[in-house]
Formats: structure tokens, C-alpha cells, sequence
């Protein structure tokens, strides 16, 4: 924090001593009034009309100096001391109380701006008042000003554009205020030595905050988003200045992290979206798989559940993925054809149950249900089949009819020529999948098994 005892209040006039080599332009210059030049050197001169007590400035009277300044007031034995105005040759302007030529008392200072401080000077600088100090072309205070220092209510402009306004104390940033960054963020709350210290909200330039308690200018402890890179973040909890509790991290590459922290390493559980499309949802800790987890792939099919040690899998992927197969498969589908008979539209149920053997060859028993005129007539054989895995869809075959009831319009269309059905994960029922596809007719099928 720049301390305003160093700033001078942006523009002074050198002490002026009396020259022995003057000269006398007119009037009287011993005792009575006179205008008097005087020389500092050869080729630089001030002149001082007023008047003069056994050859001493001493009442009123004006100097004006080489670089254009001028003083107009009361002198004494031969020095600037009293009250009068000086009027600097950079625009400013000061009226006040003055001691041997420097600002010593109550004035007012005026910058060519139309900015003003009020005050009580001392040694040519603010000691007391209130009002706007020049720091820099870039940078003022403007606010209290006690004993030389910044106190109480004000407000600071930094050369970089950062603004503070709030409390000041001593001469620095301390108390509760409002930071606004130049690069678009902004800061409330307390603060100690200009530094973030205590409880507070920090509002970055794109709406995102953090809230909570500050420490050292760091995050230390609340919750909120936390700006890492122009591609990384957190947002979340965060403990003693570390990532604790609940969390999600976005890391350069674009991929995230959403679950548990642990003294600042992902640690617990968690689901990780890689940046080509892939999942893990599990346990992990020291920020990598460890433990239980899934893995799946950009599609959202299971490609491994077990066991994880160091972010290695503990079991053969290709072997894991038929056994996962197996799960899915030892289940009911049911659903629907549509399909148009004598002359109406409707659905006929399906029923197909189903296993996967090691080598994901499939066994079961499909049941197709049509109603005519209130009545039920079944078709019902066992089936067999295998799993496309590259598709991610399985085709079936009739093996045995177990039941063929006669319909009263047409015939029933046997499975030979085989029926296949594309898996996809249910979105409205999580773990559940649907089955889609056409019948030997042509019909659009649908199954689920929830």
C-alpha cells in the first residue's frame, strides 16, 4: 500500500532563499513598497513585490519564481509564513496557512482536475482532512486522512486500474471493502494490509462465486468456484485453503472430476467423464481408480466392473466384458410389435427371456401375444442366438415352438429367419436397457426390462 506521507501532493515550490545579488526594479526596497529581482545563479531569477521592512519581505506581497509558480501573501522577516495562495505551474493551486514557503496549517488544495483535499497540512504534505491525494497519472486516494495517513473511509485506484474502496487504517487497507480487479473481478468483505482476510465473497467477471473465509489472500475455507486456468476450475467445498468434501474439477484437457476431496487429492467417490467420452463412476484416492469402479465407454456401454489398484483394472477387460454381457442377458424383456391385422393397427406383447453362455452364444423363450376379438392366441417357442458385441446388438432364432395357437385371420410367421435387436442404455430408468428393432414382418419391436 503506497503510503501518501511519500507524495508530496503532486506539486511543491523549493525554499526560496534571499539572494545576495538582487536588485532594486522600483519603489522602495528598504522600507515601504518595491518590486526586487533576485538571482539564484547567473541565468535564473525570481522577482517579489511588495512590502519591505530594513530591506526584508515582510507584510504582503507576491513572488514569482523561474518555472512560472507564484505566491501571493504575507511574508515575515524575509520568509513565506503566514497565509496566502500559491498557484503551482502544473494547473494546481493551494490556499492556506505557510511556513518558509512550504504548506504548514489549514488549507485547501485544488488540482487542475477541479479535485480538492481540505485540510491540515504539516512539512508541505497532508496530515489531516479529508478529500483527493495524487499518487500517480494512474493512481489517487481519495477519502480520510489522519495524522499522514490513510484512516477511516476512502477510496484507492491503483496504476494497473484495481480499485478499493472501504476502510483504511494507519495507512493501509484494512477493515471490511470492496476490491474491484482490473481484470474484471471483484472482491467484498475484510480485508488486513490490503490482503483478503476474513470472511468475504469473491465474484469473478464470468458471474461464478466463491464465499467464505480468507486467509493470507488465499481461499481457505467455504464453498464456491475456484478459477485455476482459463480451462481448469474447481467448485465446491473447500477446507484450511485445500479441496475437502464435495467437489467438481475441471482439468485442462477437459476432462472432470465430480465427487469426493480429501485434504486437497480426489479421494472416495466419484464419477470421472474422460475428454474422449468415456466414464468411470467409483472409488478412487490420491487422485487416482482405486478400488470398486466402472468403466464405460463413449456409447455407454459397461466395459469393466471390478476391482481397480493404481488406476489399473485387476481382471482381463475382454473376459470382465462377456461376463457383463452375462448379467445383462440373464434377464425379461417385455414390449410390444406394432402391427396391423385385418385391417387394424394395434400391439401384439412380447415376452423374451434370455441367458448368455461363456462364449455369449444365448438361449431363452420368446411368447408373442396377439388379441383378436377379446381373446389371446400365443405363439411361444425356445430361441437361440448370439451377441454382436461390435453392434452392440444380439439376434435370435426360433429352436422349439412350445405353443402355436390358431389365429382366425392368417398364420403365424416363424423366427428362422432370425430377429435382431440393438441394446441401449435406458436414460429414464438407470441400470435398465431397451431393446429396439424389426420383426420377421417387418414391424417395428421394442422391449425393456423394467
Amino acid at each position: 500500500m503506497k503510503n501518501i506521507l511519500n507524495y508530496l501532493l503532486a506539486s511543491t515550490i523549493a525554499l526560496i532563499p534571499l539572494a545576495a545579488h538582487a536588485g532594486c526594479l522600483s519603489g522602495n526596497c528598504e522600507n515601504g513598497q518595491g518590486k526586487a529581482i533576485y538571482y539564484d545563479t547567473e541565468s535564473t531569477s525570481y522577482t517579489y513585490e511588495g512590502n519591505f521592512v530594513n530591506g526584508q519581505w515582510d507584510g504582503e506581497g507576491l513572488i514569482i519564481i523561474p518555472n512560472k509558480s507564484t505566491y501571493k501573501g504575507t511574508f515575515k522577516n524575509g520568509e513565506v509564513t503566514g497565509k496566502g495562495e500559491i498557484t503551482y505551474a502544473d494547473g494546481n493551486q493551494y490556499v492556506g496557512e505557510v511556513l518558509k514557503f512550504a504548506k504548514e496549517g489549514d488549507g485547501l488544495f485544488t488540482y487542475k482536475n477541479g479535485q480538492t483535499f481540505k485540510g491540515t497540512f504539516k512539512g508541505d504534505v497532508v496530515w489531516s482532512g479529508e478529500g483527493y491525494i495524487y499518487i500517480s497519472d494512474k493512481s489517487y486516494y481519495k477519502g480520510t486522512v489522519l495524522e499522514g495517513k490513510q484512516n477511516g473511509k476512502g477510496f484507492f485506484r491503483f496504476d494497473d486500474g484495481t480499485t478499493y474502496e472501504g476502510s483504511f487504517k494507519n495507512g493501509e487497507i484494512t477493515g471490511t471493502g470492496e476490491y474491484v480487479y482490473a481484470d474484471g473481478n471483484q472482491y467484498m468483505g475484510e480485508v488486513v494490509n490490503s490482503k483478503k482476510e476474513g470472511e468475504g465473497l469473491f465474484t469473478y467477471k464470468n458471474g461464478q462465486t466463491f464465499k467464505g473465509t480468507f486467509k493470507g489472500d488465499s481461499f481457505w475455507s467455504g464453498e464456491g468456484y475456484i478459477y485455476i486456468s482459463d480451462k481448469s476450475y474447481y467448485k465446491g467445498t473447500v477446507l484450511e485453503g485445500k479441496q475437502n468434501g464435495k467437489g467438481f474439477l475441471r482439468f485442462d484437457d477437459g476432462t472432470t472430476y465430480e465427487g469426493d476431496f480429501n485434504n486437497g487429492i480426489i479421494s472416495g467417490q466419484g464419477t470421472v467423464n474422460y475428454n474422449e467420452g468415456s466414464k468411470y463412476v467409483g472409488a478412487v484416492s490420491n487422485g487416482v481408480r482405486n478400488g470398486y469402479g466402472k468403466l464405460y465407454d463413449k456409447y455407454g456401454k459397461l466395459l469393466f466392473e471390478g476391482t481397480w489398484m493404481n488406476d489399473n483394472a485387476q481382471q482381463n477387460v475382454v473376459q470382465n466384458e462377456n461376463e457383463l454381457y452375462k448379467k445383462i442377458f440373464d434377464r425379461c424383456f417385455n414390449g410390444f410389435e406394432r402391427l396391423t391385422l385385418n385391417g387394424q393397427t394395434g400391439n401384439a406383447k412380447i415376452n423374451l427371456c434370455i441367458t448368455a453362455t461363456d462364449n455369449l452364444s444365448l438361449t431363452g423363450t420368446y411368447s408373442y401375444t396377439i388379441n383378436i376379438n377379446g381373446n389371446d392366441y400365443v405363439y411361444k417357442s425356445e430361441v437361440y442366438g448370439s451377441i454382436n458385441k461390435s453392434k452392440n446388438s444380439f439376434t435370435f432364432y426360433d429352436k422349439v415352438v412350445l405353443r402355436k395357437d390358431n389365429v382366425p385371420y392368417g398364420h403365424w410367421t416363424s423366427l428362422d429367419s432370425g430377429v435382431t435387436l440393438i441394446m441401449y442404455n435406458d436414460e429414464n430408468h438407470k441400470g435398465y436397457f431397451i431393446l429396439k428393432g424389426k420383426s420377421v414382418n417387418g414391424n417395428p419391436i421394442e422391449l425393456s426390462d423394467w
